[in-house]
This record gives C-alpha cells, structure tokens and sequence, in this order.
C-alpha cells in the first residue's frame, strides 16, 4: 500500500490487473533497450501497449 500510494503522488500510472505478454525494444532487437510493454487486461481482455522511458517489473501475490 505504501509504494502504490507514492506512485499515486508522483503520477505513476498503475495498470491493475495487467499481464505483460512481451517487452518492447529499441528497434526490436533481443539485448537492446526496453523501451516499453505489451499486455493483457486480464479483467477485459483488451491488448495494452505502454511506451515508457522507464520498465520496471514487478510481481504481487494475489490478495483475494
């Protein structure tokens, strides 16, 4: 609760219940740069592309 009411502050968007499926890199090339994420909305379905000049991956255990 803590890191999320933070990344709230500072303006992080937070994509609940979002699986990435895939990382994007500069040029798509395997050891370059990630510059962004692929994923699904595992409560609609719905493909999310993110472009960001930071990744950072993190995992939760569920809470329900």
């Amino acid at each position: 609760p803590l890191l999320r009411k933070q990344c709230k502050r500072l303006g992080v968007e937070l994509l609940d219940r979002t699986s990435a499926t895939a990382l994007l890199t500069e040029g798509g090339a395997h050891g370059t740069r990630v510059i962004g994420a692929i994923g699904v909305n595992c409560h609609t379905g719905a493909l999310v592309v993110v472009r960001a000049k930071a990744v950072v991956l993190a995992t939760n255990r569920p809470q329900r």
